[in-house]
């Protein structure tokens, strides 16, 4: 009994491993508030060479442009999406909390980008996404980080990935807070990390000097910004292809006003990356996009 037993747990672990899906390509975006635009010229430069992901995982930002590009937007309509509802303008992005007499967690609510989320992604189920996604999230309650990817309720994690604390208010999940993935994990490669053969991390937290920091904000965002590279360490180690993106050098995380600039410098650092690479080309290009 224990040998048929212990045969029919190897059978079914074996099952298991080879019913999981391996795709060719996989992309993880890091958190970084407006610095995230990024990522969508990163993958636009990736396109733009036939490089198209087929698994997805995202913190924060790179959780809702992870999101909007597993549901099958490419890159320009994600980009043409942000201009034609402003999400380049600070006011569009910060919904301020004070019109309830409640104490409220943080100084914006979620109500401008839900609208968003609404708008553009067609169900709010993980499942229903045209591509695999994964997000990062800590759940504040239990103090731990929540990988999320499958079942109902996208909108809520994401708005919860994404909430900067203090200021963005906690989304509560079934009577749970969650707030910003990047306080656990900034670079989710994890999850996805035996699902494909070749990952790709874009990275708008790189390491780097700035001399230039004249101002309180930049003492904090700064510090932020060394606090939240160390958190990506061991997911960069696990990527096969970091695309470290410099964008910290010239703008912070609420610099929504700066997309356009964001972008280019996300778009050419794809394209030179893949200039000096140009065997990722090959290993990963495909004829036909999903």
């Amino acid at each position: 009994m224990k040998r048929y037993l212990l045969f029919l747990l190897i059978s079914l672990s074996c099952i298991a491993l080879y019913s999981q899906k391996t795709y060719n390509v996989g992309i993880v975006l890091s958190g970084g508030g407006a610095l995230g635009f990024a990522h969508i010229g990163v993958l636009q430069a990736l396109e733009d060479n036939g490089i198209y992901p087929e698994i997805i995982s995202g913190t924060s930002m790179g959780a809702l442009v992870g999101a909007m590009y597993a549901e099958g937007l490419h890159p320009k309509d994600i980009f043409d999406m942000i201009k034609k509802e402003q999400l380049n303008k600070r006011s569009s992005i910060l919904s301020p909390s004070l019109r309830t007499s409640k104490q409220e967690l943080g100084l914006s609510n979620h109500d401008n980008v839900t609208e968003i989320l609404v708008k553009y992604i067609q169900h709010n189920n993980f499942d229903s996404l045209q591509k695999p996604f994964y997000l990062c999230v800590t759940n504040l309650t239990d103090g731990k980080m929540v990988i999320q990817h499958t079942g109902n309720k996208l909108f809520e994690y994401l708005l919860g990935s994404s909430s900067i604390p203090g200021v963005f208010t906690p989304i509560n999940i079934d009577g749970k807070l969650y707030v910003d993935g990047g306080i656990y994990n900034n670079l989710p490669a994890q999850p996805i990390r035996k699902q494909c053969n070749i990952l790709i991390a874009s990275d708008v937290n790189p390491a780097h000097s700035r001399p230039e920091i004249e101002k309180t904000s930049d003492v904090l965002f700064r510090s932020l910004s060394l606090l939240i590279y160390e958190n990506t360490i061991e997911g960069r180690k696990m990527c096969d292809y970091v695309i470290s993106i410099p964008v910290n050098k010239f703008y912070n995380a609420m610099d929504f006003d700066k997309f356009y600039s964001i972008y280019q410098i996300g778009y050419k650092t794809g394209l030179e990356f893949i200039r000096q690479h140009p065997e990722l080309k090959k290993k990963a290009a495909r004829t036909t996009a999903k």
